[in-house]
């Protein structure tokens, strides 16, 4: 789940009364033989995350968490 703890509620729109769903998932699409995906995970800054209005705190001020993964290159190029 990469949705930020940011946004709790829908837009302006409705008021801001109505419970934003937790639920975003984001990918990383790759495509390669030489290229072996290790691990993944989300990262939302180092420090305490702040919802709005006080996000622009925050060492990530996104409505998403960045998905960072670490992928293995094989040298063999005959993959």
């Amino acid at each position: 789940n990469t949705w930020s703890t940011v946004e709790k509620t829908t837009s302006a729109g409705w008021g801001w009364t109505i419970p934003e769903p937790q639920d975003r998932i984001d990918f990383i699409f790759y495509k390669s033989p030489l290229l072996e995906p290790i691990n993944s995970y989300t990262y939302q800054g180092r420090d305490v995350v702040w919802p709005k209005p006080y996000h622009w705190h925050n060492d990530y001020p996104s409505d998403h968490f960045a998905v960072v993964t670490k992928f293995t290159i094989s040298r063999d190029v005959n993959k």
